[in-house]
């Protein structure tokens, strides 16, 4: 994963992708705001899952 933060070039793009009419001087304000929400994911990517069972394992019964 990049270890960059979402710049405003990035926030156009999304904004494009999910077909918003984004004003430009919204741009900068979504990029800054982005950028702590960015940092909280990245540290997702650190935690050691390990051996962690695949959801289909999962048994719903409760005898």
């Amino acid at each position: 994963m990049s270890e960059s933060t979402p710049d405003q070039a990035f926030v156009r793009a999304i904004a494009l992708q999910a077909r918003l009419d984004l004003p430009e001087e919204r741009v900068a304000d979504l990029a800054a705001a982005a950028a702590p929400i960015h940092a909280r994911l990245r540290t997702l990517s650190a935690v050691d899952l390990g051996e962690t069972a695949p959801a289909l394992s999962f048994d719903a019964s409760w005898d």
